[in-house]
């Protein structure tokens, strides 16, 4: 704007100086000694109205000129304050992204951790019904050596009684019958003698079943106590070998925890330092930028002061400065 004023005032003072000129020349053509005051008072006056129209012309200059300056600088100015805020959201949602980006760092890192504990988990549970089935056969295995054992014991125990109680009657039978064959015995007799050997048959026959109903109870009951003893044993066994596995998965979720823990105290050390420079860079590139922003528009102000005393007042306003 003031380049183009510059020219315009250029080809005024040309003008201004050819008409000058033209009038001199014809002035000197001229013979009458009225005509130069004439010319004089004709120049003067040219002189006159060109200066009140450079001066009309130069002050709506200088209001267009600082019109225009002061609508811009006022359009910087808001620009500038937007750009504040914009700047503090940026900061604001770049130190979000950061902390987020943290986050889902100890996320994945805890995730990892939970999966391979699961794993951990997973390989001593099947460990422990590994050892759960090898130890059902052995104790099985025992059990059932444990009743053989004591079956074969009880059976031998059973013949050896039910022997001694046939022994027991052998004699008394066998005179029965030597009687009943080699004497001659009446009707009465021969029967009395063979109720009498039935009688001590049945009864020999009787003890013997006795003695197989208690050695067979007997059995039964020495099973049942092997099986309780041999399954406590079993449960004894399995309950060791649960509390050794839940030891050793307590032990190695803690070993998981204080990794985790660890972990997400150096990742938020990481991330509070992090943060705190980039809030520091963030801060002096926006602060950077608006005070680059600043100096143009108080340069811009400043500039204001030479288009004239008259707008001052106004430039006060903007808070310009006088250099």
């Amino acid at each position: 704007m003031l380049k183009k004023l510059l020219i315009v005032l250029m080809l005024i003072i040309i003008i201004f100086a050819s008409s000058v000129f033209y009038i001199y020349l014809n002035g000197l053509a001229s013979p009458h000694p009225d005509q130069k005051k004439v010319v004089n008072l004709s120049i003067k006056d040219l002189e006159n109205e060109f200066n009140d129209w450079q001066s009309k012309k130069l002050k709506d200059y200088k209001t267009d000129i600082f019109g225009n300056q002061k609508s811009i600088i006022e359009k910087q100015e808001k620009i500038v304050n937007e750009n504040k805020d914009k700047i503090d959201e940026n900061i604001t949602k770049a130190l979000k992204r950061l902390q987020k980006d943290f986050e889902e760092k100890i996320a994945q890192k805890e995730e990892d951790l939970n999966k391979e504990l699961e794993n951990y988990i997973d390989k001593k549970e099947e460990n422990y019904e590994q050892k759960a089935g090898t130890f059902r056969e052995e104790y099985s295995k025992k059990l059932d050596e444990k009743a053989d054992q004591l079956r074969t014991e009880k059976e031998k125990e059973v013949e050896e009684k039910i022997d001694k109680i046939s022994k027991s009657y052998q004699n008394q039978i066998l005179n029965i019958r030597l009687k009943l064959e080699v004497l001659e015995l009446s009707g009465s007799r021969k029967k009395e003698l063979e109720d009498k050997l039935k009688k001590i048959m049945e009864e020999r026959e009787r003890r013997k079943d006795e003695v197989r109903n208690n050695l067979e109870e007997e059995l039964n009951k020495a099973i049942t106590e092997a099986e309780n003893r041999i399954n406590d044993e079993y449960r004894k066994k399995l309950n060791q070998v649960e509390t050794e596995i839940n030891k050793e998965i307590e032990n190695k979720k803690e070993i998981f925890n204080n990794e985790l823990k660890d972990y997400k105290n150096r990742q938020n050390e990481i991330l509070a330092n992090k943060l705190k420079e980039k809030r520091i860079i963030l801060n002096n590139i926006g602060d950077n930028f608006l005070e680059q922003q600043q100096k143009i528009i108080d340069q811009a102000k400043k500039d204001l002061y030479k288009i004239g005393d008259n707008q001052k007042i106004d430039l006060d306003i903007l808070g310009g400065e006088e250099e």
